[in-house]
């Protein structure tokens, strides 16, 4: 490398020892495609179940059949959701957790493509600032790419895209057991906790109407024991 080079240039045409692109070889081995087919499968499964066993809890409690007809209703609309949101919820996780996994893959090779870049590159960057720019302009787009192949790719988008958001907005704080003196550690511990995050928000509508589903089951109950059919 004689000339100068912009950050998404250097980072896209850099070589390790081994002739090959760090990046480039981090995304070859992604298997999010794989495991579409079983979280689908899996998100209706738990849906179907919750669905059964509220029909079949209101048989055996000989619910009024029109409180039962109810539940029917209620139950299927509750199916629905919990197919769509427990889709997004179980695909949004893989895709999250094979992203934190990637990111933290690429710190390493990412830091030591900036001792490189400091002689060859165009702008006078720091560490921080040429990470964060690798990952913005080199390997988010790769991922963008990869969830044109993945269904619900606009709400699985939005989460990664929350991802992100929450990843840029973490607070660099952390206790001495996330980073033992390791400035690498610290940014893995950050990627790790933004996931984590990121998860927790993304299931929220999924767990509402799980709770929903719960709360019919103890009505249904209770309704029973006290003899209000």
């Amino acid at each position: 490398m004689v000339e100068k080079q912009q950050v998404k240039e250097f980072v896209e045409n850099y070589k390790d020892a081994n002739g090959d692109n760090p990046i480039a070889a981090a995304f070859s081995l992604w298997t999010i495609a794989k495991a579409v087919p079983f979280q689908l499968i899996k998100s209706v499964s738990v849906a179907l179940l919750v669905f059964l066993i509220t029909l079949v809890l209101g048989w055996y409690m000989d619910v009024p059949w029109g409180y039962y007809l109810l539940l029917i209703i209620g139950g299927t609309l509750g199916f629905l959701f919990l197919v769509f949101f427990g889709g997004v919820k179980f695909l949004s996780g893989i895709v999250i957790n094979s992203v934190s996994e990637v990111l933290v893959g690429l710190i390493s090779p990412i830091d030591d493509m900036y001792d490189v870049y400091k002689e060859y590159g165009e702008e006078n960057l720091s560490r921080s600032e040429f990470t964060k720019r690798a990952f913005q302009d080199v390997v988010f787009p790769r991922v963008s790419g990869v969830l044109e192949f993945v269904p619900m790719k606009k709400s699985i988008s939005k989460s990664v895209g929350l991802f992100t958001d929450n990843l840029s907005q973490e607070e660099d704080e952390v206790s001495y057991e996330d980073i033992k003196g390791s400035r690498l550690k610290s940014s893995i511990a950050k990627i790790n906790r933004s996931a984590k995050k990121t998860n927790r928000i993304i299931g929220k509508p999924f767990r509402f109407f799980l709770i929903l589903f719960i709360m019919s089951w103890i009505g249904v109950v209770v309704g029973a024991i006290l003899g209000y059919y």
